[in-house]
């Protein structure tokens, strides 16, 4: 299936092995995992008015990039207004690896992509095989659901290619209906692959 991450290869701190193995366990037994009121920040507060220098046109994140970005052109992300543009991530030589775009969805509300390119700075994405839960496009993918006591949640996803690794976020539960989350799904299916 996919390469699993052994612990005993990497050093990774017990405390860190006992999260994760807790953490697929609730997605598996319940559908989703714990959080703090302070881990879930919805996407819209992210967007500070500090952030707003930051913003990009499309043909201007293309120039600070090390790869093309994905064309979303012909998917559900085409024709949704753009919320937020910027580049982040591994600066070199003069271009930055992470495009970050949030969509603006009527029934999903605002929706984020991120995408980088690990490839570049010679990174590798490693997945813990019980953690995969969903397949994007043949590539393996984490689904996880995050609720606070007081009910914010977030939903994310995040799959690999050869060359990029995917983050969708959405700023509510997913799988409050089996409709909304094969939606979030199709959404992530969508994007061409590199």
């Amino acid at each position: 299936m996919y390469p699993s991450l052994q612990w005993r290869i990497f050093h990774i701190p017990d405390y860190v092995k006992k999260e994760t193995e807790l953490s697929i366990r609730k997605m598996k037994e319940r559908g989703y995992v714990d959080m703090t009121e302070n881990s879930i920040t919805p996407i819209r507060d992210e967007m500070t008015p500090k952030s707003k220098k930051f913003e990009k046109t499309h043909e201007e994140a293309v120039k600070l990039l090390t790869v093309e970005p994905t064309n979303l052109d012909e998917t559900p992300f085409e024709g949704k207004k753009v919320v937020s543009r910027q580049v982040s991530g591994l600066y070199d030589e003069g271009k930055w690896t992470t495009l970050t775009r949030v969509y603006e969805f009527d029934n999903l509300s605002l929706v984020q992509l991120s995408e980088d390119d690990y490839h570049t700075g010679g990174g590798k994405v490693v997945f813990t095989e019980e953690a995969v839960n969903e397949n994007i496009n043949g590539n393996p993918a984490i689904y996880e659901v995050g609720i606070s006591p007081s009910g914010k949640a977030t939903t994310s996803l995040v799959w690999t290619t050869d060359s990029k690794y995917y983050e969708l976020t959405l700023e509510k539960n997913a799988s409050s209906s089996k409709e909304m989350k094969e939606e979030f799904l199709n959404l992530a299916r969508s994007v061409p692959i590199d």
